[in-house]
């Protein structure tokens, strides 16, 4: 690929790739037109200035992140992987309906950019040295990309059969996008379509005869007389019943024995004498509630006896704490390195101070941002990779990870993707959460 100048500018709120016409390049006015009238899937949307007789063409790359970023910075599955790719080679297969060439795009990770969605974006440059071959570039942009899918060791071995497919030598885009192409697609586009059979001419209706419905004969409902007047007898026997059951219910105190009834004689005794029951005539309120009795308890049955231990619980003592010689908290970031998060004690490491606490910057690169990051920021204006503090030819650099709300350094927004030298003391500000940088 030939060299490209590429350069990063923030535009009001948003962000942006700026690419500049090299010398000797001609720029084709159809492709420039067509790609800042229409949205064309698999492409950065484009508007091209003229400054100073230079044609820049600016490409808006707002929530969108870089995919080397995204593959080093996310846990990306095997499956998404492979939706990546498909989408890459649809994305180029389908520049055909828009009139434009593949050569025409920058096959490079460094320059491909994916949303949340695992969508994918290319930059497309429209000059004149497009209708070269790029056959053999889009073989190595594709083993590039899977060879950045396999830098992550759970990754390794799941791109195999792209690998394989990507060195045939009948290899071609089509066939490598539909062997992507997820198997539930696959098996409905691979089952043949049935012919259409031609209609058949109507056949006239035959008549039916139906045949006259019989109705079931109605059977006379006969009075059962004899059952009538057994119903009588049984209710008039049942009054008599009643009226000897009451004519033969004792009276209190009454000595005669009567079947299902004990005489008095045979009751059980009173236990109760004639002071208790005047005690209990009088336990009955003014309104007729009675008032609810003491309980006495039985203190032999509750006291316990003082050869016999109690039961406590006793409290285990906090181990005892055990100076160490950081004192702060030991963190593990999202790449599996150390940072410490405290004071330090003998000074002369660079560190971040965020809200009276000191960040030194142990392990680079120390990300920035929301989840998963060397420092973390609970706030809804940050994002989930904000900033990332790097080291650049022995300097310490802060780069602008293409956030939503923007890095700021000394007051001055700085661009996306363009590392920005500290210097010790500066004010760095991810959204609107201040950050100091000390160099120790």
């Amino acid at each position: 690929m030939r060299h490209l100048d590429i350069s990063y500018q923030v535009k009001g709120q948003a962000s942006f790739l700026v690419l500049e016409e090299q010398e000797g390049e001609q720029v084709i006015p159809y492709c420039v037109r067509m790609m800042e009238n229409n949205r064309i899937p698999g492409l950065l949307p484009m508007f091209s200035q003229v400054i100073d007789e230079q044609e820049k063409f600016n490409y808006e790359i707002t929530g969108k992140m870089k995919l080397s970023h995204m593959v080093q910075n996310t846990k990306l599955t095997a499956e998404n992987g492979k939706k990546l790719l498909f989408n890459l080679a649809d994305a180029m297969l389908n520049l055909e309906e828009y009139f434009l060439n593949i050569s025409g795009c920058v096959l490079s990770e460094e320059y491909v950019f994916v949303d949340t969605q695992y969508h994918v974006f290319l930059v497309y440059n429209p000059v004149a040295s497009q209708g070269q071959d790029k056959s053999q570039e889009i073989k190595n942009f594709f083993l590039e990309i899977i060879g950045l899918f396999s830098s992550k060791p759970e990754l390794k071995e799941q791109f195999n059969e792209c690998l394989h497919f990507l060195i045939r030598p009948d290899f071609s885009l089509k066939a490598f996008r539909e062997s992507l192409e997820p198997s539930g697609d696959r098996e409905i586009s691979a089952q043949p379509t049935k012919p259409l059979q031609a209609a058949q001419p109507l056949q006239p209706a035959q008549t039916v005869k139906r045949k006259p419905v019989q109705e079931a004969p109605v059977e006379e409902v006969k009075k059962d007389k004899a059952g009538f007047g057994r119903f009588l007898e049984e209710k008039k026997a049942n009054r008599q019943d009643k009226a000897v059951r009451q004519e033969t219910t004792p009276l209190f105190g009454g000595d005669i024995p009567v079947p299902g009834f004990k005489a008095a004689s045979q009751a059980a005794p009173e236990t109760k004498s004639k002071g208790r029951q005047k005690q209990e005539k009088k336990s009955f309120s003014l309104f007729g509630k009675k008032k609810t009795s003491k309980v006495e308890l039985d203190l032999e049955d509750h006291v316990i006896p003082a050869d016999q231990p109690r039961e406590e619980k006793q409290q285990q003592a906090s181990p005892a704490y055990q100076p160490q010689s950081w004192s702060g908290t030991v963190m593990e970031d999202e790449g599996g390195g150390t940072v410490m998060e405290g004071e330090l004690e003998n000074g002369g490491t660079p560190c971040l101070i965020y809200q009276g606490k000191t960040y030194p910057l142990l392990k680079l690169p120390f990300s920035i941002g929301k989840q998963n990051c060397s420092l973390s920021m609970i706030k809804p204006t940050v994002s989930r990779r904000h900033a990332t503090i790097t080291l650049e030819q022995g300097e310490y650099c802060i780069v602008d990870e293409n956030s939503t709300n923007k890095t700021y350094v000394n007051g001055q927004m700085i661009p996306p993707y363009s590392p920005v030298p500290l210097s010790d003391g500066d004010q760095i500000a991810c959204s609107s959460e201040e950050i100091i940088f000390k160099k120790g």
